[in-house]
């Protein structure tokens, strides 16, 4: 990150980071939660709803920031525009996780990992965007993978709920597709992220 006169500037885009550093600990638990144990899926979906309250904290604080602070790399619009997206990228993961939690520990669907393999390249590409939101030009390729790995996703997700059609238990088809439709929200918040990030770069063109 350039050096800049105004250090509040740098102020905006740390709290910014906070955010997503807090949806990556909801993603890191999650992971950690495949193999599990019914008792320990209970408490990693503790740590990500204790991960998704930092990220409300991080994101009031971004928020008072901005009211304050007119120095900022991209509008201040956009700043809260992502926090935001972030936050609810937090709300849905530990909403997954908590389903996670009631799931039997040997029915995992295979295209899990993977989905959370993308959702964690995700929030790695938008970590490394926030810190380049000073040099636009050089963010194209991550716009584009971002919506790549989003395509990839739901490709994922709608195979998921084909199967989840089979299912002879309305109980059993009732929780997994509450599990899959929170992971499936958790990528439409990075899907958002890289669909407001394209106007950016349009606008500030």
């Amino acid at each position: 990150m350039k050096l800049s006169l105004f250090p509040t500037e740098h102020r905006g885009l740390e709290l910014l980071l906070d955010v997503s550093a807090d949806v990556r600990e909801c993603i890191f638990a999650m992971s950690q939660g495949l193999g599990a144990t019914t008792e320990e899926r209970l408490e990693l979906a503790e740590d990500c709803a204790r991960a998704e309250n930092r990220s409300t904290d991080h994101h009031y604080a971004l928020l008072t920031h901005l009211r304050s602070s007119y120095v900022s790399p991209i509008p201040r619009e956009d700043m809260y525009k992502f926090s935001l997206l972030l936050h609810d990228a937090a709300g849905h993961l530990t909403g997954a996780a908590r389903a996670l939690a009631e799931m039997p520990t040997d029915r995992i669907h295979k295209s899990v990992s993977e989905q959370l393999e993308v959702l964690d390249r995700q929030s790695e590409l938008f970590s490394d965007i926030i810190r380049r939101l000073d040099n636009l030009g050089s963010l194209e390729l991550k716009w584009l993978d971002m919506l790549r790995l989003s395509k990839r996703m739901a490709t994922a997700h709608r195979l998921w709920l084909a199967e989840l059609g089979t299912y002879e238990r309305v109980g059993s088809f009732a929780r997994d597709r509450a599990f899959a439709d929170q992971l499936y929200d958790a990528m439409l918040s990075f899907r958002a992220i890289a669909d407001h990030l394209g106007l950016i770069l349009v606008r500030e063109s």
